[in-house]
């Protein structure tokens, strides 16, 4: 078994993308935000983010952020790896699979279009949630 079936099985309310539509969000996910080219986001021109250490609830560390999310907004989980698919989740399902989520690949992003909002766990160990800029 996988890891990417193993977080499947445990994640509830989950919805497999596919490949068009993991597409679809990673260009969106690069049009909101700015990367590296070590394929990292680029916190340095973010102005609304937060660095998290340790466990932290991330309904409370979303909120901070951004006070429209609750535990049932959706949410896409993009990995690095270009042959995994995309998973849609609600925040709730994240907060507890967070494990999981982040054991299936080297570098994970989740994602709110509806917040332009997102997640990064880098796979160095730093975690950092921020807002898209405004235009």
């Amino acid at each position: 078994m996988t890891l990417l079936q193993e977080c499947l099985e445990k994640l509830q309310d989950h919805i497999v993308l596919s490949e068009l539509e993991t597409e679809k969000y990673f260009d969106l996910l690069e049009h909101c935000f700015v990367f590296t080219n070590w394929g990292r986001i680029d916190w340095n021109v973010i102005q609304n983010h937060i660095r998290i250490d340790g466990q932290l609830d991330m309904e409370k560390a979303l909120n901070k952020c951004n006070q429209s999310i609750n535990e049932n907004s959706q949410f896409i989980i993009l990995w690095d790896s270009a042959d995994l698919p995309a998973v849609k989740i609600p925040l709730s399902s994240l907060n507890e699979n967070l494990e999981d989520i982040t054991a299936v690949s080297f570098d994970t992003w989740v994602f709110s279009e509806e917040h332009s909002l997102v997640i990064e766990f880098y796979h160095e160990g730093e975690t950092t949630i921020g807002t898209a800029n405004s235009n």
